[in-house]
């Protein structure tokens, strides 16, 4: 994949290009925006542009390729060299992911345990850091969710983009940037990314293999982010296969969330952000007053819900409520903003 195969993000695409095209890539961006929108997956292509081998000469690299010579830079990885073909891989020596696979491995630990980045991981990219690339001009570090970096991993890491290596370059992806130190921001270049159009999200979800009606549905209740849209389409296929007695679907869908209590906690956020949604489309699409004013105190309800979250009530009995007053007006079917 590169860049030209990616759906969206046209404008932080055409910047990084000039970036990389004009031999003045930041030693450190930060790529935010919404959750599942494409950041990482921008700066992975981004990582495999910067150390394509393409346009350089046989003679000077390792990594020639069988591109047609004298083919101008465009910033662009030609996917086919082996630098890009080891970036893809993920065993290129001086491309690094540091997520929480990585500090998993390093702590020997579960990856569902990693709840934030610590400083472990990030002095080990530190160390990392302070060596010559290997096979490329430039050593990349990619910091997934770097946003999760506890406040002493963030301050370890102060050091290294304060003064940073002429061959280190550090991309951070992060969610909500207010959660990074104000000392980290004003030492990165800023990249916004936007949330993907319906028609985008359409265009990606059909690229899996989604048929164009749950798609369409999908995308309209996801809000332009990949990753929730998939998470929601796991959701609501537990919903449906709980729901065939009514009666008892509220309880039944709630005995589907998980056992531990994190993953409890996190499938419910998410059962209530896609009842909120789907209700916003209800209502949107509503025939009439009466129908608008449902929907509305329902929104109203599950907003008020969804604070009980943060605080030291069950989150099953949260879901329920919010399941039983949902069942009242509805049934469980979110292919349309369509009144059942």
């Amino acid at each position: 994949m590169s860049f030209s195969e990616i759906t969206g993000h046209s404008g932080p695409i055409s910047e990084l290009k000039k970036f990389i095209t004009g031999g003045r890539i930041p030693s450190s961006l930060i790529f935010y925006g919404d959750e599942g929108v494409g950041k990482f997956r921008v700066a992975f292509q981004c990582a495999k542009a910067i150390n394509c081998s393409h346009d350089r000469e046989a003679s000077a690299s390792l990594f020639a390729c069988a591109s047609e010579p004298g083919k101008e830079q465009d910033g662009d990885a030609c996917g086919s060299c082996p630098s890009c073909k080891q970036i893809d891989k993920g065993v290129h020596p001086d491309v690094r992911v540091i997520d929480r696979f990585f500090q998993a491995n390093l702590l020997d630990e579960e990856v569902e345990k990693q709840k934030s980045l610590k400083i472990d991981s990030i002095r080990e990219m530190i160390k990392l850091a302070r060596s010559r690339p290997i096979l490329s001009p430039k050593k990349i570090f990619i910091i997934d969710d770097a946003d999760t970096m506890t406040i002493e991993a963030q301050n370890s890491i102060l050091k290294i983009l304060e003064e940073p290596a002429e061959d280190n370059i550090i991309i951070l992806v992060v969610s909500n940037r207010n959660s990074l130190l104000s000392t980290i921001l004003s030492r990165c270049q800023t990249v916004k990314f936007n949330r993907l159009s319906d028609q985008e999200m359409e265009k990606i979800l059909g690229s899996l293999d989604i048929d164009y009606a749950q798609a369409s549905s999908l995308a309209r209740l996801s809000g332009g982010s990949v990753k929730k849209a998939m998470d929601f389409r796991n959701l609501i296929s537990i919903i449906r296969e709980k729901s065939q007695v009514k009666e008892l679907s509220p309880f039944l869908i709630t005995s589907a969330l998980g056992r531990e209590l994190y993953e409890v906690r996190a499938n419910a956020r998410l059962l209530l952000e896609l009842l909120t949604n789907d209700l916003y489309g209800k209502r949107f699409s509503a025939g009439n007053e009466k129908a608008m004013q449902d929907a509305a105190a329902l929104i109203r309800k599950n907003l008020h819900l969804i604070k009980y979250l943060d605080q030291n009530i069950s989150p099953k009995i949260v879901c329920e409520l919010a399941l039983i007053e949902y069942s009242r007006h509805y049934d469980f079917d979110f292919n349309t903003g369509d009144r059942q």
